[in-house]
């Protein structure tokens, strides 16, 4: 039966409180009432600032061994470097990957987030594939679970999707208003965003359009798949994967 781990991209923020956290509820204490609710969630933070090995090891202290974190790797090399691979980028790398150490048995897949203006570059994907795998399976001793997110429709093609199942690279169904995606299978495990029906980050998903995509889901017949809700104002994300994972649990 294949497992579902339902969530959303981030569970630090303030106007999720009174909504989803409780008013007088600390935010030290946030991330244990989150993971009493879901078994997973998706680190958006890391994207944006470098985190030591120390606060990762902090956050999995808090929650339960079977709670899975997945994280999105940093914008340095996605939207500052596009990916090119030299000498400073390699050491930050391999830093980087060391820091996830923190997360031990609790660190799920990586997310490479792509920018809106970074166009197919088959060659250049294929080198920064080969080295997060090598460093990463150098520091982790086994090979760690990674995805792709395109938000340009050039990389939208076969011969892309052939490289994401060469080197076992799942391809990032993304769903929104704005980024072109495709209901592509690469690898034996699924990574779905959901950043919002009609707008983008924003919106709630009404309940027949989340039926139709957990039939979607469904058909993809994964092992495990792996579902998060960017869609955060106003605590639409909570709302929406609340549902969804209250649907797929009465679907089975």
């Amino acid at each position: 039966m294949p497992r579902y781990y339902i969530g959303t991209s981030g569970w630090q923020y303030g106007h999720w409180q009174n909504v989803f956290y409780p008013k007088n509820l600390p935010k030290s204490k946030w991330l244990e009432f989150y993971a009493e609710n879901f078994n997973t969630v998706e680190l958006n933070v890391s994207f944006y600032r470098t985190i030591p090995e120390k606060n990762y090891e902090d956050w999995r202290k808090k929650v339960p061994k079977n709670f899975i974190f997945s994280l999105k790797l940093s914008q340095y090399f996605t939207h500052r470097r596009k990916l090119n691979i030299d000498k400073n980028s390699l050491k930050f790398l391999k830093r980087t990957a060391k820091a996830w150490r923190g997360l031990g048995n609790n660190l799920g897949p990586v997310l490479i987030q792509l920018p809106p203006n970074m166009n197919c570059n088959p060659k250049r994907l294929k080198n920064f594939l080969k080295n997060i795998l090598k460093i990463s399976q150098e520091i982790h001793k086994k090979k760690l679970l990674f995805a792709i997110e395109f938000r340009n429709k050039t990389w939208l093609n076969s011969g892309i999707y052939e490289i994401l199942r060469k080197y076992r690279i799942a391809f990032c169904i993304s769903d929104s208003p704005v980024w072109p995606t495709k209901i592509i299978k690469t690898t034996p495990w699924v990574y779905i965003r959901f950043h919002g029906s009609k707008s983008l980050f924003a919106g709630l998903y009404p309940e027949e359009e989340l039926k139709s995509r957990i039939k979607k889901i469904k058909r993809l017949d994964s092992e495990k798949t792996f579902v998060y809700f960017n869609n955060d104002a106003e605590g639409n994300a909570i709302i929406n994967a609340k549902q969804m994972k209250q649907k797929i649990a009465n679907s089975n």
